[in-house]
């Protein structure tokens, strides 16, 4: 899949007005996201959006990629509570780390690993605001959603309620044995074709 919009000026112009008009309309439409004070946004890509990338950034004039990693077993797992077979999300996972380890070449890029995350958030999301040169706030905002054994499908997060968490309390928000919970999830052949199946890509992000 090609950069929307690449070698036509024309056409590259108006995708790139479009996507600024959606994000903006997104952003005005939610007040728990925007804020009249606010100097930066945050834009999420996510799956094969991440195309999309060059021409967000464009129509926003410019800015910084941050890329959250994850490793092949958790995430698959993932997929496959979600309804897809283990084939699908091999190749849902191939697809979508080669479009990472394209992003990760660009400039202005910060990469981040989500077992990390889970492990340290404090010390991980201080390393990310200073790269990005911003105060670390003292309450993030986010999405309440069922995960690990409680959910059994795909979830519709933009219903979930909003909650405020003190950057001290993070760790107790997030599970910090998610991953290893989710692989233990897996038969013992289902690992196996997960790690045959995306063991290229995952090393292209840095797993082995």
């Amino acid at each position: 899949m090609h950069e929307l919009g690449l070698g036509n000026r024309k056409v590259d112009r108006i995708v790139r007005s479009h996507v600024r008009a959606c994000v903006i309309g997104n952003l005005n439409s939610d007040p728990m996201l925007f804020h009249d004070d606010a100097k930066f946004a945050a834009i999420k890509l996510m799956d094969y959006f991440l195309s999309w990338h060059q021409s967000v950034l464009a129509s926003m004039d410019g800015g910084v990629r941050v890329v959250l990693l994850r490793g092949p077993l958790a995430q698959c797992e993932s997929l496959i509570r979600s309804g897809l077979t283990v084939s699908e999300a091999c190749r849902w996972y191939n697809d979508v780390a080669h479009r990472m380890s394209l992003i990760l070449n660009f400039p202005d890029t910060y990469s981040i690993r989500f077992e990390d995350l889970l492990l340290r958030p404090k010390p991980v999301l201080e390393d990310l605001f200073a790269e990005l040169e911003i105060s670390l706030p003292d309450n993030f905002v986010a999405k309440s959603k069922p995960f690990g054994n409680a959910r059994r499908g795909n979830v519709n997060v933009s219903s979930a309620p909003m909650v405020s968490i003190p950057r001290d309390s993070l760790s107790g928000f997030l599970d910090a044995e998610n991953e290893a919970k989710a692989v233990m999830r897996l038969d013992r052949n289902s690992r196996d074709q997960i790690l045959e199946k995306t063991r290229n890509a995952a090393a292209g992000l840095g797993y082995s």
